[in-house]
């Protein structure tokens, strides 16, 4: 390079590292600026590639109801919104990596949670002044199950008793040597200290065929009661001990009927009879 080049561009190239420096300088104090206050109607986040990752805006529209923050996944699919309103409050919007529903929490009405699949369907669980629900959607988004504070859900015992009496209500059963079952029913039972209270309705086996109608027996009371002790005890030891182990004999009352005229009713073992 010749002398004289040099005194050209020597002086130029420190004029440009010196403006260099001096506007790293200005960017470094506006980063570290602080302010009382910024006012915006939305305020962006972007990546290095300009797509929005945080977005904070005010009402959508003039006369809107509330702000909103909305963060994004590098696909640009909603994952998080979170609101404000007069009428529903707070409210939290959560969606999968598709930004499709998955999960909301409000508060309008009292707490609610929604739980969605990808198509919208879904469980809704709120509690307002009435008290606490569930409903159930089924794919088409249809409203399946509702239960609240009204609802009678079904225990474990209830189903228990609704299976026996569907597979054994029905006529043909031996219960012993003397009689023969027609038909069985049982339900749960709070009443007199009973869990259980059972109805079989029987005839007389060929060998043992001393019912002369109208609930009467041409043999002596004893001999009805006893075959119809044993009967009862086959009731519980066959059908009711098996299905509900945790129940005592004490707790379970079988009402006996022939031909549907009633005999008298089983307990703990013992049978008495209509009238006595």
């Amino acid at each position: 390079m010749a002398k004289w080049e040099r005194y050209i561009v020597y002086p130029l190239l420190f004029v440009a590292l010196f403006l260099g420096v001096a506007r790293e300088t200005r960017v470094l104090q506006a980063a570290e600026s602080i302010v009382d206050e910024i006012r915006a109607r939305r305020v962006v986040v972007v990546d290095e590639a300009g797509r929005e990752q945080l977005v904070l805006r005010g009402a959508a529209r003039e006369g809107g109801d509330g702000g909103r923050i909305e963060m994004f996944n590098k696909e640009g699919k909603k994952q998080i919104e979170l609101g404000a309103s007069t009428i529903a409050g707070g409210w939290i919007n959560l969606f999968n990596p598709e930004g499709k529903g998955g999960m909301h929490l409000g508060v309008v009405l009292g707490g609610n949670i929604g739980l969605y699949n990808p198509e919208g369907a879904g469980v809704w669980l709120w509690a307002d002044k009435e008290g606490g629900s569930v409903r159930i959607y089924n794919p088409q988004g249809i409203p399946a199950v509702t239960i609240n504070q009204d609802s009678f859900v079904p225990q474990r015992d209830y189903w228990t008793a609704l299976e026996l009496t569907a597979r054994l209500n029905t006529g043909g059963w031996a219960l012993t040597q003397k009689l023969i079952q027609t038909s069985f029913i049982v339900v749960l039972s709070t009443a007199d200290g009973l869990k259980l209270e059972a109805w079989v309705n029987t005839t007389c086996q060929p060998t043992w065929n001393f019912y002369l109608g109208q609930g009467r027996f041409s043999v002596s009371d004893r001999e009805v009661r006893v075959a119809y002790e044993e009967a009862g005890n086959y009731v519980f030891e066959k059908y009711i001990q098996p299905a509900f182990p945790q129940v005592s004999k004490n707790e379970v009352k079988i009402t006996f009927f022939i031909q549907s005229c009633e005999v008298g009713t089983w307990r703990n073992g013992v049978m008495k009879l209509k009238g006595e």
